[in-house]
């Protein structure tokens, strides 16, 4: 096809923005993320994690507050908050069906630690063709770790801000309830 030549700086530069547009899409859906999980396993995400199953409830809680919440299509049937979860398609949080599983994609699983181990970890991460990253939240560190590490598995910046500061003042405050025997 021809242009004039007073077309062309014209299509040069649209050529050049769309390639540019382009690549800039391309950067940020093919980001790889590494990310250690509570049992010290190192995962690797090749294109970030935009598919997420929590079967971790405190892991929903969590992606819903740090602004994540957009990013998952299934969680435990033990998730009960906050209500936008409910719409959620459900699984056995200890069990879930690997039918289910593949139906919903997920490019990334969060499951608990309370019966997990490195080795049932990886085995569960190959049986249900995911990353399996294990969280714990048996103390208050470790949910305040959750909060640290889920934001950046969503994608969303850390939330080291008014949130954070907000969940540990509310957390201290329980801590000391708990400690005054009420």
């Amino acid at each position: 096809m021809y242009f004039p030549r007073s077309h062309r700086p014209t299509l040069f530069l649209a050529i050049a923005i769309a390639l540019f547009c382009l690549a800039a899409c391309a950067s940020r859906t093919s980001a790889a993320q590494t990310v250690i999980d509570d049992l010290g396993r190192r995962l690797v995400l090749p294109n970030g994690a935009s598919r997420i199953v929590a079967l971790d409830p405190t892991a929903v809680e969590v992606l819903y507050a740090v602004g994540g919440g957009s990013r998952l299509v299934g969680v435990s049937n033990y998730t009960d908050y906050p209500s936008a979860a409910r719409s959620l398609p459900t699984l056995d949080g200890l069990d879930p069906s690997r039918e289910t599983l593949a139906a919903l994609r997920p490019d990334l699983i969060i499951i608990t630690d309370q019966l997990m181990t490195a080795r049932s970890a990886d085995e569960k991460s190959r049986l249900w063709r995911a990353p399996l990253f294990v969280s714990s939240s048996g103390s208050y560190a470790a949910v305040e770790r959750n909060w640290l590490n889920t934001a950046p598995i969503s994608g969303m910046p850390l939330p080291l801000g008014r949130r954070l500061k907000e969940w540990i003042v509310r957390a201290q405050k329980f801590k000391n309830w708990l400690r005054a025997g009420r």
